[in-house]
């Protein structure tokens, strides 16, 4: 399509500690291979369980921790680095082979800065905000697929009094699951929705000890499945305004 509704793109894997992380030196060097990330920012947290005693709960453990966020010059795209997981994070998406071929070269500089042998999860996610100017805030016919915004039509007499609309699905294919949230989230909410906007969310993830060299495959069977649920999810109107015929 010539332009898209993508708001956020979201790739993310989960790992085993790697505790030499808080080293600075071996943050400089992978920081001078990934160089469209020159900002680095310290995000400092923590950690605290607790235990139940007869009594009360006490403080069993408590822990600090720092994370890393980087950004390229303009703040379109952020990379957090943590001590159990790495997000990379896309405010303006174009198409899937930059956004892949970009991923894998932080994955690869990372790896060869704190090596990675397995992976606890992986995920990728994709956030369609889709706006239109015009018309029926309510009516998303010849747009969106109709079983996505079904109980409205049917269920919901004073349609002017409906303030959200979202319905959740969870899918789980052979060694993966999807979540998908579709609907009219009302970025007004709790008042009664007045702009024509409907989200569909994507996640696709992996939960599981897998080895590193298979996190790049799964991205690209993500990507397909969710580019597949995604035109399950429109219809023809919507496909003509991204291709600029509408």
């Amino acid at each position: 399509y010539k332009k898209n509704h993508i708001t956020n793109v979201i790739f993310r894997i989960d790992f085993p500690t790697i505790s030499t992380l808080t080293k600075s030196d071996q943050l400089d060097i992978f920081q001078k291979k990934i160089k469209i990330y020159p900002k680095r920012n310290e995000i400092r947290g923590g950690f605290i369980e607790y235990k139940m005693t007869d009594s009360d709960l006490e403080v069993n453990r408590k822990e600090s921790r720092m994370s890393w966020e980087f950004l390229n010059k303009g703040a379109s795209r952020k990379l957090v680095v943590d001590p159990n997981f790495i997000v990379i994070e896309y405010f303006k998406y174009k198409n899937f082979k930059s956004f892949y071929s970009e991923i894998n070269s932080i994955i690869k500089s990372f790896n060869e800065s704190f090596p990675l042998s397995t992976i606890n999860r992986i995920g990728l996610r994709y956030i369609n905000i889709i706006n239109v100017k015009t018309g029926n805030p309510v009516d998303w016919s010849d747009l969106i697929n109709k079983n996505l915004y079904l109980t409205t039509s049917d269920f919901i007499e004073d349609k002017s009094k409906l303030i959200k609309n979202l319905q959740l699905i969870e899918y789980k294919e052979t060694d993966y699951h999807i979540r998908f949230t579709a609907g009219m989230f009302n970025s007004e909410y709790p008042n009664p929705i007045t702009r024509k906007e409907f989200v569909l969310d994507y996640d696709c993830f992996y939960e599981g000890e897998i080895p590193a060299t298979e996190v790049m495959p799964k991205v690209k069977i993500f990507n397909k499945t969710i580019n597949k649920w995604f035109e399950n999810s429109i219809e023809d109107g919507l496909r003509q305004i991204m291709n600029g015929d509408a």
